[in-house]
């Protein structure tokens, strides 16, 4: 029990930035989830099992936080993207050279994944307490994005596969999706304050991809979306996927446009490299630090190293452009007009953002 508890505060501790990260006002309430997670990887590394009855598990804090963060209007993404992060911590933990496991992996990533599994949906639980009784069509898709099984009856009208299909909108701005307007019937959406979730049959990856772009022209304003193709029994992976997208294609500043898991395959690489994305974010401090050349860089950057594009997005003369490029030059060791140093670059802003975001290391770790 001990070195349950020390390995939980250790956990904890690790994921504290992302926690930090987070707004002010939900830090109570992904304090009480991110405890009770912590524990109950902690007593899976020490080989205790854990389920509903083990004393390393508590679902009534999980639904009641899941409840107060339905309640206050936030999404639910963002801390299920935390407990993302405090899996990456024990993952971190596990491989450590000075950490002694006498299991095999296999045995220790299942009930990972379990114990993962179970906190969401003690935690859409929590939100459902909260908003209600939803309509059967939203009932069935939040069990299917959260890997629940569904009534025999229910899955018999279920489609092969589906397009897991995720759209956020900027802070504050609510959008929504008419599924009339779908070239597809059978469509299962889950609402969320800053966007939503649609499930919408499609036979195919390209289908998929073609029916996010409807989604797109559907919705108004600037919004993100993300799509996944899966199979009906993998919905939950979909989500996963789909959140991750969005989360990164966010962080690196792109377009408000339609995202697949092959868009941000550099985003993922940095991301699941902490001390490359570290050292990443401390070569491009230099520039973060000077709003204007940040201005520039970035501006470069969505051009594809475009000068004239660039020029005249931000409004000023070429030699004025050079001017800040070579600077960034000097700064960094890399030069912006040359096709890799472009690229090494784009990768220290994205590193940078998301590290600001929560969603990657800082220059400390």
């Amino acid at each position: 029990m001990p070195r349950i508890r020390s390995l939980a505060r250790e956990l904890v501790t690790r994921t504290g930035p992302a926690l930090v990260a987070l707004p002010a006002e939900t830090h109570p309430a992904a304090a009480e989830v991110l405890a009770v997670a912590a524990r109950a990887h902690a007593a899976n590394l020490c080989h205790q099992r854990v389920d509903p009855a083990s004393p390393h598990w508590d679902s009534a804090r999980i639904r009641a936080a899941g409840h107060d963060w339905a309640a206050a209007g936030w999404s639910l993404d963002e801390l299920i993207h935390l407990l993302g992060q405090l899996t990456q911590r024990v993952l971190d933990l596990l491989m450590a050279p000075d950490f002694s496991c006498d299991r095999p992996l296999s045995a220790v990533l299942g009930p990972m994944t379990d114990i993962e599994n179970r906190i969401v949906r003690e935690l859409l639980e929590g939100q459902r307490s909260a908003e209600g009784d939803r309509p059967g069509d939203e009932r069935i898709a939040t069990a299917l994005l959260s890997g629940t099984p569904v009534e025999p009856t229910v899955a018999g009208t279920l489609a092969p596969a589906y397009a897991v299909v995720a759209f956020r909108s900027r802070a504050g701005e609510h959008s929504t999706v008419d599924v009339d307007r779908l070239p597809e019937s059978g469509v299962l959406r889950v609402s969320c304050p800053d966007g939503g979730y649609l499930l919408i049959p499609a036979e195919s990856r390209e289908r998929a991809f073609e029916q996010a772009r409807w989604v797109k022209r559907l919705l108004p304003g600037r919004v993100w979306v993300g799509v996944s193709w899966q199979r009906t029994d993998r919905i939950a992976e979909g989500r996963k996927e789909v959140v991750q997208v969005l989360s990164l294609a966010i962080a690196a500043r792109r377009a408000p446009e339609v995202y697949r898991f092959e868009d941000v395959l550099m985003e993922f690489a940095v991301s699941q490299h902490p001390k490359v994305a570290g050292e990443l974010v401390k070569l491009i401090e230099p520039v973060v630090r000077d709003s204007i050349l940040h201005e520039t860089l970035t501006a470069f950057v969505a051009a594809d190293g475009n000068r004239n594009r660039t020029a005249e997005a931000l409004d000023i003369h070429r030699t004025t452009l050079d001017y800040r490029l070579g600077k960034i030059h000097r700064l960094t060791g890399h030069r912006p007009t040359s096709c890799r140093a472009v690229h090494v670059l784009a990768a220290g802003l994205t590193a940078h953002e998301a590290a600001s975001l929560g969603h990657g290391p800082s220059h400390s770790d």
